[in-house]
């Protein structure tokens, strides 16, 4: 291991912790504090980061046209698919294997440098042939230029994963609220200067530029060209697989913007996309703050039994606990929103987010149970599910398309629902959890959500003459104090639970 960073390790080695009340086994408090306090900075770097780029989007809504977004969305959602490759799983394999010293980070580094100047080459030869595609020459320059990132990025991946590894989630917190913030800040000043949808390209390569730099002086690691033939398999022996997974997980989850972009235009893209952007900062910044404290966590815990089934119902109690009120409750303000915050010429975008806000609860509820199959080191579960959805979702979308952009976000909503249901009973199996522990965990959230729905929409039906910005507060406000009550009652097990396990102190052996 590196002299300069000490892996983090359970404060409870050798003791074998006591089952609670209903039989589960307490998760080790080492792992789990850790991985509490893991969430809650990585969701603190997340938000911060989306809150930047949100309101970014507010005032580029108003300075660009939505072919503008349009092209830059369909750009990265190209590019995207080649990033899925490039990753080729090394980060997670960083994670996964037991092992974290100079030769395994050296040769990880090595190996994410080819990667990414071997993605950067692809897209800047594939820019022409995607460009007569999709019938948009200014998707040349634009992904030639952008190439860039790839070899930027895979600078500082090794130190961003051993960071996760160490569940040091703390220092991951400022490079990735200063990508943001640089992001958004030169996308803005550029826009404002007129340069149209270069301003997004500026803006996307300055935030990775400082990123990677941020993340060097966040963990004062500095890499070796040594290069370990048996340590390079082992990394790809697991990281093969999980680059398979990511790629079709990836294919999956955007090929819905190369159908809109070919079928329907950039300007309805960009329309479609921005549906996407209010969900994506309240619902999957917490999805992906639980992802990344929980995967270590449970590929510690990978040995199966109590300790890694309570893990698991815990963290989808958890989640579904502050995603699903998001989820609705977005749906139910989605016109007044796209209306106040984005203006009259996004109109049809309004339905689009409510639909999609729906499509993020179920999306960020089965995230853990991905985690789950990570963990496990059956990634094979993943390629089969993965694959099938990605099949069903093409058949799906190529027949709805021509119905538009929210007959679009309905089948997405409806295939993902679907999915869900599926992975977490899969999941479930795997860990030796029954259909009623899941219930359980899910119900609090459930409750609540039951209790939000009538509370905003009649104040909603109350307010329907008032000014759209006053409504929209109020219908916040009433939505979410109602949820709130009723979680404090219903679900408060689970607040207290973590509240515990974040003051628990360690047992010392």
């Amino acid at each position: 291991m590196s002299s300069t960073l000490r892996e983090a390790t359970p404060d409870t080695v050798g003791v074998e912790p006591r089952a609670d009340e209903g039989g589960l086994t307490p998760t080790p408090p080492g792992i789990g504090r850790a991985a509490v306090r893991g969430v809650l900075w990585s969701y603190a770097a997340f938000v911060g980061s989306k809150l930047a780029l949100f309101a970014s989007t507010v005032v580029l809504a108003r300075l660009l046209a939505p072919d503008d977004f349009g092209v830059m969305s369909l750009s990265l959602a190209i590019m995207t698919y080649v990033d899925a490759l490039n990753d080729f799983g090394i980060g997670q394999a960083i994670i996964y294997l037991d092992r974290d010293d100079e030769t395994t980070a050296s040769t990880a580094f090595v190996m994410t440098m080819a990667t990414g100047i071997a993605a950067a080459a692809v897209v800047a030869f594939s820019a022409a042939p995607m460009a007569r595609l999709f019938n948009e020459p200014d998707l040349v320059p634009i992904m030639r230029i952008l190439a860039l990132s790839y070899v930027l990025v895979s600078l500082s991946a090794v130190h961003s994963a051993r960071l996760r590894r160490m569940m040091n989630f703390r220092r991951r917190v400022v490079p990735e609220l200063a990508k943001s913030a640089v992001k958004a800040v030169v996308s803005v000043g550029f826009a404002a200067a007129g340069f149209g949808v270069w301003s997004l390209v500026w803006g996307q390569l300055a935030g990775v530029a400082v990123s990677t730099i941020v993340y060097w002086k966040a963990l004062p690691w500095r890499p070796r060209w040594n290069f370990d033939r048996d340590t390079a398999r082992q990394i790809l022996t697991y990281g093969g697989g999980m680059m398979l997974v990511t790629f079709l997980a990836v294919v999956a989850r955007d090929v819905d913007y190369l159908i809109v972009g070919q079928r329907l235009g950039a300007a309805e893209l960009g329309r479609y996309t921005l549906g996407f952007r209010l969900p994506d900062l309240v619902l999957m910044g917490v999805t992906y703050a639980v992802s990344e404290a929980f995967f270590p966590a449970l590929s510690r815990l990978r040995a199966g039994g109590t300790a890694l089934r309570s893990t698991y119902l815990r963290a989808v109690s958890a989640l579904a606990l502050v995603t699903a009120p998001l989820g609705v409750g977005i749906a139910v303000i989605a016109q007044d929103f796209v209306h106040v915050a984005y203006g009259e010429r996004w109109a049809t975008t309004a339905p689009v987010l409510s639909l999609i806000s729906l499509y993020f609860i179920a999306q960020s509820i089965v995230f853990v149970a991905g985690d789950v199959y990570k963990a496990l080191g059956r990634q094979r579960i993943l390629w089969i599910i993965t694959a099938a959805r990605l099949v069903v979702t093409v058949v799906v979308l190529l027949l709805v398309a021509d119905r538009g952009i929210v007959a679009v976000a309905a089948a997405q909503t409806a295939l993902v629902g679907a999915g869900c249901v599926v992975q977490l009973a899969i999941a479930a199996r795997l860990i030796g959890a029954g259909v009623r522990p899941l219930l359980n965990a899910l119900r609090p959230a459930a409750v609540g959500v039951a209790v939000l729905v009538p509370a905003a929409m009649g104040t909603h039906a109350l307010l329907e003459g008032a000014a759209p910005a006053l409504r929209l507060t109020l219908v916040t406000l009433a939505g979410g104090a109602a949820y709130l009550v009723t979680v404090y009652f219903s679900g408060r097990v689970i607040v207290d639970e973590l509240r515990a396990t974040l003051r628990r102190r360690p047992v010392v052996v």
